[in-house]
């Protein structure tokens, strides 16, 4: 999905990444040439928003599921591809996500700013092996670092 995504990548470590060389074809039968490409195509205007307050609010929505049960394998599997999505919102937008999750989100859902800096943290330091499993144990842990806050903001919207 990111890599469809458009636009180049926000986070530090995608920024500074080189060109890498792409073979095309040049359509006229011949052999490819080798063109050097940047990840500088245009995005569709607004679709970061969209991903932004759309996207991210269902992995809250979810986890606030009474249905959502940690010790159910297909649950887990889920929020693993929650963490994935927001990891890759974050990497495709930056600190725009992250001042929407602190400036927006969290407060809408009551979250302590303690508990909200230390997954603002977690998205922004670690890698995404280290998020999900991050995602994974605080998303589950009693009283979960989310769930007082998503139980309560969320419930009335399923």
């Amino acid at each position: 999905m990111a890599t469809r995504w458009g636009g180049a990548s926000s986070s530090a470590a995608e920024a500074s990444s080189p060109t890498s060389p792409t073979t095309l074809s040049n359509g006229a039968g011949t052999s490819p040439t080798t063109t050097t490409m940047t990840n500088n195509t245009t995005s569709l205007p607004g679709f970061d928003r969209f991903m932004i307050e759309r996207f991210s609010s269902v992995c809250w929505t979810a986890l606030a599921n009474p249905a959502f049960n940690p010790r159910d394998a297909t649950s887990r599997q889920v929020a693993a591809e929650m963490a994935s999505l927001q990891k890759t919102i974050f990497t495709k937008t930056g600190l725009e996500f992250v001042t929407h999750l602190r400036d927006v989100s969290f407060p809408e859902m009551g979250l302590e700013k303690s508990q909200a800096e230390e997954y603002l943290r977690a998205l922004q330091s670690r890698d995404l092996k280290g998020f999900r499993q991050f995602f994974l144990v605080s998303s589950f842990r009693r009283p979960s670092l989310l769930s007082v806050a998503l139980h309560r903001t969320y419930l009335g919207w399923i």
